[in-house]
């Protein structure tokens, strides 16, 4: 959920539309992706266009599981 999140704001930030733009639940192509394959081709697109991640900071709010063991 989260790299999903990060995808969606890079995406924001660059002014490229978001996730179900670029890939598609309806796509079959996509089923079981895996996000971290995902958010490493955004990033190859957002430095194709030009443009650079400088920073990125995400919220998740959650009672369980605990997130601060990782």
């Amino acid at each position: 959920v989260a790299i999903h999140a990060l995808i969606d704001a890079l995406m924001g930030a660059a002014g490229m539309g978001d996730i179900g733009e670029l890939f598609p639940d309806t796509d079959q192509a996509y089923a079981g992706a895996d996000s971290a394959q995902l958010l490493k081709r955004v990033v190859q697109k957002i430095h194709h266009y030009g443009f650079e991640i400088v920073h990125a900071d995400l919220t998740i709010m959650a009672e369980i599981p605990k997130l601060s063991p990782y």
